[in-house]
Order: C-alpha cells, then structure tokens, then sequence
C-alpha cells in the first residue's frame, strides 16, 4: 500500500491567497511562500540483513540495495539504518492454558522489552484470551505499562485472530514504524475471524509481526503440528477443532498464521520452554533496533487493489535479507 512517508514525513499545502489577505501583499523578510502543493508517497520497507552466523549486518549503504516491485527496479529515495523509532502493541495469550509459570515468564518478557523502549519508541500491552483481559495506554514510559500488568489473570479460551485484528487496527493510526509481538502457541479454534480473513487485513498494513510462538514445556507438546500430520488419530497430537472445521483446517489455520507472519516482514521465534521467554523478547527488540528502513515510490501505480509482491536483494554474498513480501496497492 502507499503511504505517507513516514519515517521521514514531508508535506507542502499550497498557500492561497484570502480576502484578508491582499494578491498584491508582499511577504515579509525570511516569509517562505509556497506555490504548489505536493504529496510525496511512497513504500516503506523495514529490512533486516544477517550474516553466515545468523549476526546482523548494519554497514551497508544505500548502493547495496536493490528493490524489485512486481520484478521491476525501483529507485530506492530514503535510506536509514539503525536505531528507528518505533510504535509496538504487545499481545500476550491469557488464556487458562497460560496460568501460572506460563503466564508469569510472559509477562517477565513483556516487562523487559517495554523497559528497553528508547525515549521516541511507544508500546501498548494487550493481555487476551477468547475476550480482551488487560490494555495499557500508548505510552513511552515503562512504569505506566508495567503496573497496569501487575493485576492481569489467566482465564478463558484463546482467540488469537480476532485478537491480532484488533492489535493491528491499533497501529493504523500510529506513525513510523509499527509492530505487534505476539506471544502464543498459535492453537485458536473459537475467532470469529478466519486465518484467510486475517491475512489480507495485514496485507493492507505495513506492521512487522512477531510472533513468540510457545511450542511447549511438557512432554508432547513440542513439535505437535509436524506429528499430528503424520498420526491425525493420536488426540494428544491434534490441533483444536470445532463443530466449524476439523483438523485439516485447524493445520491450514496454523499454515496462514505462519505466512501471515513471514510476509509482513517480521518473524517466528519458537521458545520451548518458559526460561526463554524473556530471552525472546529481548532478541526481537535487538532486532528492531538494527534494522534498515528503505522508501521508494512505486511504478507504475495501479490503484486497483492488487497484490504487488516486493523483494529486496542485495549486491553483497553471503548475506540473508528479510523484509516485508508486499503490499496492496491502493
């Protein structure tokens, strides 16, 4: 989707003249005055560049960076790298499958990421399960969101679509750069949304999605999706279904979560046990905190909104690049 620049926003408004203001009036010394309106759009791309050992590379210039929109090079016009401000919701699963270390470790992590926020960052938290448990105010400061999880219990379902709906709708009237943290298992059998539903709101917005995926501490629970494949008729191994899909669609479910996630540019951080949790939230942040921010106008404009797939490439080897796949153009 065009936007705004917003990471670098410039915009100019004609100056008319009024009737309180004469067409012969001069402008004082130093008067700007400004003849013609432009509205500069472009496409923001956040870019994450790693090396061999999975370290992230931040010494690359504006010339190392290709952008193909639709296969076509474009013109890469804004470039910045490093510590970019940015807008996160935090979500975190507070279903009664979460109580007690689950919930404790999550909440941990989520204090540690908002307590690494930089003075220009803001978050919001927001605790759910099959209803919305706890939300903070946006707010930069650590203390207001801290305290406001203080008192937060787990119960309930888990309805993690309708949830990661309502956290990107949050972010649309954000600015710069914006990004959800997700922290579940990913099972969700009770969204009144669909996974397909869910995919092309995001496809319609530009926030980087997280998701700490909790994969499980208790004996079978790892690496369940994967099994359940190969053994459908072993119940400690099935995914959630219900009276409106079976299992099939419940790991189709699972399958768009996960490219849902991959496409908008951010990325699955599975965590197998609850002692990695903090570590998780941490990681993403130094991630955020090292990445490159590409703008560019694309060309040719359809306006009929279409999927453009975008990809970055990199005139350096060795190298892995991950930045949003596209984009709707509207």
């Amino acid at each position: 989707m065009r936007r705004l620049l917003q990471v670098f926003p410039f915009l100019w408004w004609a100056a008319a003249p009024s009737a309180a203001q004469p067409v012969a009036a001069r402008p004082a010394a130093g008067e700007i005055v400004i003849h013609e309106a432009v509205e500069v759009q472009l496409q923001q791309l956040y870019v994450t560049v790693t090396g061999r050992r999975g370290e992230r590379v931040l010494d690359l210039q504006r010339r190392d960076f290709r952008v193909l929109d639709e296969g076509r090079p474009q013109e890469i016009v804004t470039f910045a790298r490093g510590d970019i401000p940015f807008t996160a919701v935090i979500l975190v699963d507070g279903s009664s499958s979460m109580r007690g270390r689950r919930l404790d470790a999550s909440l941990l992590g989520a204090h540690r990421f908002i307590t690494g926020m930089r003075p220009l960052d803001e978050a919001r938290v927001m605790v759910f399960s099959d209803r919305l448990l706890q939300v903070t105010p946006w707010n930069g400061s650590s203390q207001p969101l801290e305290e406001a999880l203080d008192t937060v219990e787990a119960d309930g379902g888990t309805t993690i679509f309708d949830h990661l709906y309502l956290a990107l709708t949050q972010l649309e009237s954000r600015q710069g750069r914006r990004v959800v943290i997700l922290l579940t298992d990913g099972w969700d059998a009770q969204s009144v949304l669909t996974a397909e539903q869910l995919r092309r709101f995001a496809r319609r917005g530009q926030a980087l999605i997280y998701w700490v995926r909790m994969t499980g501490d208790e004996p079978g629970r790892g690496r369940v999706l994967g099994r359940a494949a190969r053994h459908p008729l072993e119940p400690m191994r099935l995914l959630p279904s219900n009276s409106w899909f079976d299992q099939d669609a419940a790991r189709r479910r699972y399958a768009l979560l996960e490219k849902t996630v991959r496409e908008s540019g951010g990325r699955i951080v599975s965590v197998s046990t609850v002692s990695r949790i903090e570590a998780a939230f941490e990681g993403v942040l130094a991630e955020l905190r090292e990445q490159y921010a590409l703008g560019y106008d694309p060309k040719p404009r359809r306006n009929d909104g279409s999927w453009r797939e975008v990809k970055v490439e990199l005139g350096k080897r060795g190298l892995e690049v991950r930045a949003r796949e596209g984009y709707v153009d509207r």
